[in-house]
């Protein structure tokens, strides 16, 4: 055998990127290849049953603990360990009762995992399914995924013990993702972590005031995700007052909230961060007619226009009120509104998901393309229902002519777009270069297409375009035509090129 293959590092490489089935035979190879080939079969478990089956092999069925010898074993496992995800999917069965008894056992770790950097949990509502601390923690944990979903309205005890756990086990935690309802003492153990880089609550209507009010002050906190549909600014102002010598998000650069606009606003002016460069909102507002979308831009323009390079704003009507309100009333983002953006010239991608779509014309896309000159990924997308027919769009196929010479790096277009005008004359006075880099155009109004016209015209205008989306059940067949055609004049290029 080669030396080269007694080299752990290239071992570990090889093994790496080694099938699974074949890492059990390669470690038997060999006392050199045992240990890479079974890190490398361990290092990743999508389920603690590989660990807990060993005990199971172990055990006779009987109530005695394994042996001493037989524990360390599965320890010498164990210990490889360093990504985890468990849950009755993976594995639905109960923790047998052999493992956690032997815990108490002398001379051996309290943690069995002691080198897992990353846990994915879910913790279900059965407490003989639920999975102990010690068998998905370590003190040298870095990320905890804990789902706790939400099934059920009430929120569980179990999960603040857990948390408890954490808290004391992994003081040195970067990152936590939780899902589910939260307690109030939930809350104060998220208050506490101030460690954390990342932090993502998912917690519906259960995280407070105080709790927000704490987070604002973790130093390192680079990426804040939470719901905050519940907090009122009046709630915060006085906490933020009473500790106004600490900065509030002063290293924050991912922020997504759910939240009301008049919370956004609050929050963001008070934000003191200079690095923040993605912004994702979820609004919610209790009055859908009433006007608040200039304020909104205008205080990211005063917050971050130097720094602001992926915005995604979020404001879908209910039902209900989609149907039942006048269209005329309905608070649409207008040019207006998006006027303060123009001075956020480091936007590389913008996202605006509403009910109805936003109000811009053709015109308006010959500034929007010199406000955003680099813009990667643009969508204005708009909530169609089956029940429900949507306003015709003021954004017709001479804006996709805007932006075919004025974007170059754009590589993704959403907008609802009428094309159904479009004449050979539109395509004669075509007179451009084709941007190349865009892979992706999502047509967003359904309507019938010309699968003559069409396809020339965008061809034309972008001459690699992979596909064409559509949001059109009705004339699914036409649209496919539109693709067809664009593939077909690719084609016909690639073969005159090559005679």
């Amino acid at each position: 055998m080669q030396n080269t293959l007694f080299i752990d590092e290239i071992l570990r490489e090889i093994f790496h990127w080694s099938a699974g089935q074949d890492l059990p035979r390669a470690a038997q190879v060999c006392r050199a290849w045992k240990d890479p080939a079974l890190d490398a079969l361990y290092e990743s478990l999508t389920s603690l049953k590989p660990l807990l089956d060993l005990l199971l092999k172990f055990d006779n069925g009987d109530s005695q603990f394994v042996t001493v010898d037989q524990l360390r074993t599965f320890h010498s496992y164990a210990r490889r360990v360093k990504y985890l995800s468990h849950s009755t999917i993976t594995y639905p069965g109960l923790i047998p009762n052999t493992l956690l008894l032997s815990l108490g056992q002398n001379d051996l770790p309290t943690y069995i995992l002691p080198r897992l950097q990353t846990a994915k949990v879910t913790l279900p509502t059965k407490t003989t399914c639920s999975i102990p601390p010690c068998l998905s923690l370590s003190p040298g944990l870095r990320e905890l995924y804990l789902d706790q979903g939400f099934t059920s309205r009430k929120v569980h005890h179990r999960t603040d013990d857990y948390l408890k756990q954490v808290a004391l086990v992994a003081p040195h935690l970067e990152s936590l993702t939780f899902r589910g309802l939260a307690s109030a003492e939930a809350n104060r153990y998220f208050a506490d972590m101030r460690n954390l880089r990342v932090l993502r609550l998912r917690t519906a209507h259960t995280l407070d005031a105080e709790t927000l009010a704490s987070i604002a002050t973790f130093p390192q906190l680079e990426i804040l995700e939470i719901h905050a549909k519940e907090i009122h600014s009046s709630d915060l102002a006085p906490l933020w007052e009473s500790s106004s010598t600490v900065p509030l998000f002063g290293a924050l650069q991912n922020f997504w909230i759910r939240c009301t606009p008049d919370l956004l606003e609050f929050i963001t002016s008070k934000i003191e961060s200079t690095q923040l460069h993605t912004l994702y909102v979820d609004l919610e507002t209790l009055h859908q007619t009433t006007s608040f979308w200039h304020t909104l831009f205008d205080n990211i323009r005063k917050c971050f226009s130097a720094t602001l390079q992926d915005l995604s704003i979020m404001h879908l009507l209910d039902r209900d009120d989609a149907f039942n309100t006048d269209i005329h009333d309905i608070n649409t983002i207008g040019m207006k509104d998006l006027r303060p953006l123009s001075h956020c010239h480091n936007i590389r991608r913008i996202d605006l998901g509403t009910t109805f779509p936003v109000n811009v014309c053709d015109a308006d896309f010959t500034h929007l393309v010199k406000w955003w000159p680099d813009l990667e990924s643009l969508e204005f997308s708009a909530e169609i229902t089956h029940d429900c027919i949507p306003p015709t769009p003021r954004v017709t196929f001479e804006a996709l002519r805007v932006i075919s010479t004025s974007l170059p790096k754009l590589s993704y277009l959403a907008l609802p777009v009428d094309t159904s005008g479009i004449t050979e004359d539109a395509i004669a006075s075509l007179d451009v270069v084709g941007q190349r880099v865009l892979r992706t155009l999502s047509i967003m109004f359904p309507h019938l297409p010309d699968t003559t016209l069409l396809p020339r015209y965008l061809y034309t205008l972008f001459p690699d375009l992979p596909e064409v989306e559509y949001s059109s059940e009705e004339w699914f067949a036409d649209w496919v035509k539109v693709t067809s055609g664009v593939r077909g004049l690719q084609l016909k290029c690639d073969k005159a090129t090559c005679t």
